[in-house]
């Protein structure tokens, strides 16, 4: 807790959180802000969590664990590496929810990556830090809310008393200062460090530079302060040290040169601001680079930092506007800061707290969902995601337990109990606890890929039902299906309590065996859209299966026919990371396509991609339901129940069988593009109100 942007960040949060009566403590390695923290009512709490070593690692978790089982926390939020590495594992081991917050890009190595703990839901502060997370770690949209770094007007507001005195101090009476707030550690420095350079080309006496802020680097950086006071024959830098309150610093400035939260403290007192920093240069906050200075966080993160002669013309600018141009720039910055209201960012942390602080996952389960999850196929994730946030619409605190491939990697992603599908013995003591099968989303019941794959959901079903669990067939496809296959299914799914099927094709299998089922949506049409843009992006995406070398190159050549015919640039999409990731990579090498990704499985991230394409060519099934819920003309090829969604769509004839038939249809596709969207927006619009019916439904089941 020494002063520095992430510091503050937690001190204002705590204040927020305090005034709305929750009780906050925090544990760091001291510093100058924990007097702050003290003030505000805030319990502090001395841990070595700035140290590596294995025995400060070992001391913090014993310590970490001694206070959350005293104090009986419901959160534990971490804003930093070393602490997110020594609270996950403790609050895994005690059930109780963790929250990480990235301040800055981290370095990334595979080690870093491997050791690097994320929370169960991650606070970005800026979209370009929540880009990094997602690239990097492979965090998904919905488990990331970006927060602006909320600033308290009311503190960081102009004292002309205290600025006047510090004039006084500085000897500064009838200069104009340039001022700069920082920790001088490391690369954070370089601002100031190009800064000085700046400085060294003051005449002495107009200017003075003042530097706020200690570090590892403060007395490096002062020394080359007093060789430039030296070389001018005055007194042109002055490095001030730490200080808890920079306000009557910032009261006392003409100009402020920094990035970040200092730049917006120092806007928020009204001091004209440079935004510029370590990683980049944003200069004076105007109209054309209001949108990088919000998406940044003011960070400026283009890797282009200004030198001391950039900085030196911009000073000089600022300095020489008239009362026109600064009254201009100031209700600019005013602006810029109604979006960094403390309000705002407390609303956003405490919204996911609460969302999240009463679900325990280690005690016995209300449903046990059984599904094709944990494989990092985009489609069954989304629907497992869309499953357990409706439950949770209406059960917030609901435990549940997923069978699933990668149980702990679902367990803290979905905020769920989670069982290797494959331990038979572990997943039937779950399903006896829970007395409820949640059998849920896609074509489980078909045995084309594998007769085994169908053997093994139907003993999961038979099993449930020898347990005396409440069985729930929720949002299934049927098929294909062999005749051998189907005489198996059909007594299983007859003895469900609840049968529910995506589309209609799936519904009348079961009516005309007898099943008693119901017709829904798949549940992926209930989540909510990523980024919609607002103009087309003059591409297409195309989301193919792994197939043979004959699908390959006739794949190939549709994809190159179509983007020669159109002018539009192709976008590959691997779905299914797993099987697809290097089929995808060989299909744009070929074609010169765009490789979205090695894999997607943030869904988040393929609607953004989606909503702005001309139109979709889809093998896998969840591209086509992405397509449809944004309103994008789509192609499906191959699989039966690709042309069923289309059918229920009421575009059977943008259903074909291989790539080679796609030319033929994508010119009637585009001379209808208008009306496709307008009726498959309508269209989707029931689909999404009726999968929010019947996950409500399910919710309704589980008592």
């Amino acid at each position: 807790m020494g002063i520095g942007g992430a510091e503050t960040h937690i001190v204002e949060l705590c204040r927020a959180l305090t005034l709305r009566s929750h009780k906050v403590d925090v544990a760091s390695s001291g510093g100058e802000l924990v007097r702050e923290l003290t003030a505000l009512g805030v319990e502090h709490i001395t841990l070595p969590l700035d140290k590596k070593d294995p025995i400060s690692i070992i001391h913090c978790r014993r310590e970490l664990r001694r206070l959350i089982v005293d104090e009986g926390y419901d959160v534990v939020h971490a804003h930093a590496r070393i602490p997110a590495f020594v609270a996950a594992p403790v609050c895994r081991a005690l059930d109780v929810r963790f929250f990480t917050t990235a301040h800055y890009d981290f370095r990334v190595n595979p080690i870093l990556r491997r050791l690097s703990e994320w929370g169960e839901h991650t606070f970005a502060v800026s979209e370009d830090i929540s880009r990094y997370l997602k690239k990097n770690y492979f965090i998904d949209s919905e488990n990331i809310t970006v927060v602006p770094n909320g600033i308290d007007r009311m503190k960081f507001s102009r004292d002309m008393a205290a600025g006047e005195a510090v004039r006084s101090s500085l000897c500064a009476e009838k200069r104009k200062i340039v001022l700069h707030v920082s920790r001088l550690d490391g690369n954070t420095a370089e601002c100031a460090k190009n800064l000085l350079r700046a400085a060294g080309k003051s005449n002495g006496d107009r200017l003075l530079f003042v530097f706020v802020g200690g570090g590892d680097r403060f007395d490096e950086l002062k020394t080359e302060g007093e060789m430039i006071n030296h070389d001018c024959r005055a007194r042109v830098c002055e490095f001030v040290g730490a200080k808890s309150d920079v306000v009557p610093y910032l009261s006392a400035a003409d100009v402020f040169v920094g990035p970040s939260r200092a730049a917006l403290e120092a806007m928020s007192v009204g001091v004209p601001t440079i935004i510029s920093g370590p990683e980049g240069h944003i200069g004076a906050l105007s109209r054309d680079n209001f949108g990088e200075a919000t998406a940044t966080n003011l960070c400026c993160r283009s890797g282009n930092a200004a030198d001391g002669d950039i900085l030196w013309d911009e000073i000089q600018n600022m300095l020489s506007q008239n009362d026109e141009r600064r009254r201009a720039l100031l209700s600019l910055q005013d602006e810029l800061l109604s979006h960094y209201t403390v309000e705002e960012m407390a609303d956003l942390y405490e919204r996911e707290y609460l969302r999240l602080c009463g679900i325990k996952t280690k005690c016995a389960p209300r449903a046990v969902i059984c599904g094709y999850y944990g494989y990092g196929n985009a489609g069954d994730r989304a629907m497992l995601y869309s499953l357990v946030r409706g439950i949770r619409r209406t059960k917030p605190d609901a435990p549940l337990c997923v069978m699933s491939n990668s149980p702990k990697k679902t367990a803290r992603e979905f905020v769920v109990g989670a069982v290797s599908r494959y331990n038979v013995f572990a997943v039937k003591k779950k399903i006896k606890e829970a007395g409820v099968l949640i059998f849920g989303g896609g074509n489980l019941i078909q045995d084309s890929t594998s007769r085994r794959s169908l053997k093994y959901y139907l003993y999961i079903l038979k099993c449930a039902g020898r347990l005396g669990a409440k069985v729930i067939v929720y949002a299934n496809g049927i098929g294909p299906l062999s005749v051998d296959g189907a005489k198996d299914a059909v007594p299983v799914l007859s003895g469900a309590e609840y049968v529910s099927m995506r589309d209609k094709a799936s519904l009348d299998f079961c009516l005309e065996h007898g099943i008693d089922a119901k017709l829904t949506a798949d549940p992926a049409f209930s989540l909510d859209h990523g980024v919609i843009p607002h103009v087309r992006g003059g591409y297409f995406v195309v989301a193919p299966k792994k197939t043979d070398d004959d699908g390959f190159a006739a794949l190939c050549g549709a994809v190159r026919r179509l983007s020669e015919k159109y002018s539009l640039r192709p976008v590959i999409a691997a779905m299914y990371s797993a099987q697809d990731a290097a089929f995808c990579r060989r299909v744009a090498i070929e074609t010169g396509a765009l490789l979205l990704e090695d894999g997607i499985t943030d869904y988040g991230i393929l609607t953004t991609a989606v909503a702005g394409a001309e139109f979709v060519l889809s093998a896998r099934f969840h591209a086509l339901v992405c397509a449809a819920a944004v309103g994008c003309p789509m192609i499906s090829v191959g699989s039966e129940k690709n042309a069923s969604l289309l059918r229920d769509l009421g575009f059977s004839w943008c259903a074909v069988r291989s790539y080679s038939e796609v030319v033929d249809v994508i010119c009637r596709v585009l001379d209808s593009s208008g009306e496709i969207r307008a009726a498959v927006s309508a269209r989707a619009k029931d689909m999404r109100a009726a999968a929010i019916c019947e996950v409500d439904t399910i919710a309704g089941m589980m008592e």
